[in-house]
C-alpha cells in the first residue's frame, strides 16, 4: 500500500530521476498492475543473479565468458643451470623446444650437475648459433669466451642418469672440460644431446616407475616422448598473473627466471593454467604431465649465482599456501616441497612458438580427478 502511494507521488529531492526510472521499469514489465510488475521484476532479479552465480563454475563461465590467452614471454635454457635466454619463438623437434636443455655438465661420476650443487653455473651465458653445424658460445665471469662445437658421431658416449631415467650423452672434449672445471672449482664435462636420430640413448620419461604405476601406457608423462636433460618433460609453462600472486606475498620482488620456464602465459587468472589438461597453440598441441615441485633452485640469484641471500624466497612463501598436500585429490607419490608451474609434453616435433601466439585451452581436468 505505502509503495503504490510511493511511487505514485510526485518525486522531490534528489531521488527524482531513480525514481521515475524505477517507475518506467515497472510500467514496462507489469504494465498498470504493479504486484505483477514487481513479481516480474523479482524473477529477473533472480535470474540475472543465478546466471552470475553460475558463470563463476568454471565450465559455464569458459562457455560463455571465454578469454584469450597468449604468450607473452619464451625462455630458452640452452645449458642446464646455466642462465636462460630469452627469445621471440621456439622452435620444435623430437625433444622438445630445439635447443633447450641439450648440454649439460657432468661431474667425476657422470652425475648431472645443476645449480643445486653449482649455484655459480647460472652465471654462464650461453649462445646457440646454427649453421653447418651448432655452435655454443660460453661466456662468464672472470672467463675467457669459449665457443664449442656439437660433437659427431666420432664423439665419446657417455652414460648418465638423471631421475631415475638413464640415457646417453657426446662428450664435448678436453677444452669445454677445462674451462668449466676451472669456473666451478671442481670435476666437470660438458656433454651433449643431438636430437637427430643416432647412438645416443635418449631418456624416456614415461619409463620412471614412480611415476606410471608399473605400466608405461599409465605414466602420468606422455608415453613416447623423449627428452635429453630436461627434469622429466620436454616444458613447463606458468602464468605472468600466478607470479604476481606471489610477488605480491612477498617483501621483495622475484624475476620469472628464477623458476626456469619456458612459456610465459598472458591473460589467466592466477593458477588457472593448473586446470589444463591439454592445450594449443596455432596447430600444436600439448599435454599437461603434471605440476612443478620446486627444490632450492629458486633461491638462487640469477643475477649473482648467489643462494640464500633472500632469507628463504621464495620458497618459503611458498611453502604457506602452495603446498601439494593443500591441494584437492592429491597424489601421494608427490614430495612436500612446493609447487609453481605446469610441465608438458608434445607429439608435435615440428613448428615454431611465437611471442604474442594465441593459447587455446583444449581439455580440462574434471572435479574429483586425481591432482599431480
Amino acid at each position: 500500500f505505502w509503495l503504490k502511494i510511493w511511487l505514485k507521488a510526485e518525486p522531490r529531492g534528489l531521488a527524482a530521476d531513480a525514481m521515475l526510472l524505477f517507475r518506467s521499469v515497472l510500467r514496462w514489465i507489469g504494465g498498470a498492475d504493479l504486484g505483477a510488475g514487481l513479481l516480474c521484476l523479482g524473477v529477473t532479479v533472480a535470474a540475472v543473479v543465478s546466471a552470475a552465480l553460475a558463470l563463476q563454475r568454471p565450465p559455464l563461465k569458459r562457455l560463455l565468458a571465454p578469454r584469450k590467452f597468449r604468450v607473452g614471454r619464451l625462455f630458452l635454457h640452452p645449458v642446464k643451470g646455466a642462465a636462460a635466454v630469452e627469445v621471440s619463438e621456439l622452435h620444435l623437434d623430437r625433444l622438445g623446444f630445439q635447443h633447450d636443455r641439450r648440454w649439460a655438465m657432468l661431474g667425476s661420476k657422470n652425475e648431472v650437475l645443476t645449480m643445486r650443487p653449482c649455484p655459480r653455473l647460472v652465471l654462464v651465458r650461453p649462445e646457440v648459433s646454427g649453421g653447418p653445424s651448432t655452435t655454443l658460445t660460453l661466456s662468464a665471469p672472470g672467463m675467457p669466451p669459449l665457443e664449442v662445437q656439437a660433437p659427431g658421431s666420432d664423439a665419446e658416449t657417455v652414460a648418465y642418469n638423471l631421475w631415475e631415467v638413464p640415457g646417453t650423452a657426446r662428450d664435448c672434449g678436453p677444452e669445454a672440460a677445462r674451462w668449466f672445471s676451472e669456473f666451478l672449482g671442481r670435476e666437470a664435462r660438458l656433454a651433449y644431446v643431438p636430437a637427430e636420430e643416432c647412438d645416443v640413448h635418449l631418456r624416456e620419461p614415461c619409463k620412471q616407475a614412480k611415476w606410471n604405476d608399473g605400466d608405461e601406457a599409465k605414466s602420468v608423462y606422455l608415453p613416447g616422448s623423449c627428452i635429453a636433460f630436461a627434469d622429466e618433460t620436454q616444458g613447463t609453462l606458468v602464468s605472468r598473473t600466478s607470479l604476481d600472486d606471489l610477488n605480491r606475498r612477498l617483501p621483495h620482488k622475484v624475476a620469472i627466471e628464477r623458476f626456469r620456464m619456458n612459456i610465459i602465459l598472458e591473460g589467466s587468472a592466477a593458477y588457472e593454467e593448473e586446470s589444463w589438461r591439454s592445450f594449443g597453440i596455432g596447430e600444436k598441441t600439448f599435454v599437461m604431465s603434471r605440476r612443478c615441485e620446486r627444490c632450492t633452485v629458486p633461491l638462487v640469484n640469477p643475477e649473482t649465482g648467489e643462494r640464500g641471500s633472500s632469507n628463504g624466497e621464495p620458497i618459503r612463501e611458498l611453502r604457506k599456501y602452495r603446498l601439494f598436500s593443500m591441494l584437492p585429490n592429491g597424489d601421494p607419490r608427490h614430495a612436500i616441497s612446493p609447487i609453481f608451474g605446469m610441465k608438458f609434453g608434445t607429439s608435435c616435433h615440428t613448428g615454431v612458438i611465437r611471442v604474442g601466439d594465441e593459447v587455446t585451452p583444449l581439455t580440462f581436468w574434471k572435479r574429483g580427478d586425481r591432482t599431480y
